[in-house]
């Protein structure tokens, strides 16, 4: 019995699917300008999706946050960090990209 549980949760992915018509890319930015994006947000974001897997399991040891507009729970922003082990440095830079949305 899933007591509308089901129901209800593919009614919520329904009101947020994207039109087909828009079209999202990445565009990777400088630590900086991801600094200045995420606190001119303000809390607006939280996070809809991450993965850590410091044992490098799944490959590269990393660390991948993507942030979603709680409004319109739509991504905005994504990290990823690629932690090196305890003492060391990190082995590669991280990386940061920007959602630009467009409709043709």
């Amino acid at each position: 019995m899933n007591n509308g549980w089901e129901d209800r949760e593919r009614a919520e992915m329904d009101d947020h699917t994207m039109s087909d018509k828009e079209t999202t890319t990445w565009r990777r930015v400088t630590c900086q300008e991801r600094d200045v994006a995420f606190a001119a947000w303000n809390g607006a974001w939280g996070v809809g999706s991450s993965l850590t897997d410091f044992d490098g399991q799944y490959g590269d040891p990393q660390m991948f946050t993507e942030w979603w507009d709680k409004a319109t729970e739509r991504p905005v922003l994504r990290d990823r960090r690629y932690p090196g082990r305890p003492g060391q440095p990190d082995p590669r830079p991280c990386e940061h990209y920007l959602a630009e949305r467009t409709t043709p």
